[in-house]
C-alpha cells in the first residue's frame, strides 16, 4: 500500500509548555493523552485512540457509554458539551470515583 503514512492512534505536537505522561492535552478537535513527558518546545506524542483512566468530577455520575468531554480548567472528565468531547465512557462511573475509563475519540464526533 503505498498511499499509507501512519496508524493514526497518535499524532505529533509542539508542546507550548511541559507535559508529562499521561496528562490530558486538547489539540484542536484532539482530545488525547500526552505519551511521555515532553518540555516546552520539544516534540510529543499525542496518543489519541484507545482507552485511558483519566481524573472524573466529583460527584458526577457517569454511565457506560456516554459522551464525556474534558473540562481544560478544571482538569477533569465531566459531562458538560460546551468542552472539547474526550470519548465515550468505557465503563460506568459512580459518584465516589475519582478516575474514569474512558475510549478516546479520534477527532470530532463528526469523524467517529
Amino acid at each position: 500500500m503505498n498511499n499509507f503514512k501512519y496508524s493514526g492512534q497518535s499524532i505529533p505536537f509542539t508542546a507550548a509548555a511541559t507535559h508529562l505522561a499521561g496528562s490530558v492535552h486538547v489539540i484542536g478537535d484532539f482530545t488525547g493523552v500526552v505519551a511521555y513527558d515532553v518540555l516546552n518546545g520539544e516534540e510529543g506524542q499525542l496518543n489519541i485512540t484507545g482507552v485511558v483512566e483519566i481524573t472524573k468530577a466529583a460527584p458526577l455520575v457517569i454511565a457506560q457509554g456516554a459522551e464525556v468531554y474534558w473540562d481544560i480548567a478544571d482538569g477533569e472528565v465531566n459531562a458538560d458539551n460546551l468542552n472539547p468531547i474526550a470519548g465515550i465512557a468505557y465503563a460506568a462511573a459512580a459518584s465516589a470515583d475519582t478516575k474514569i475509563l474512558v475510549l478516546l475519540k479520534a477527532g470530532p464526533a463528526s469523524f467517529n
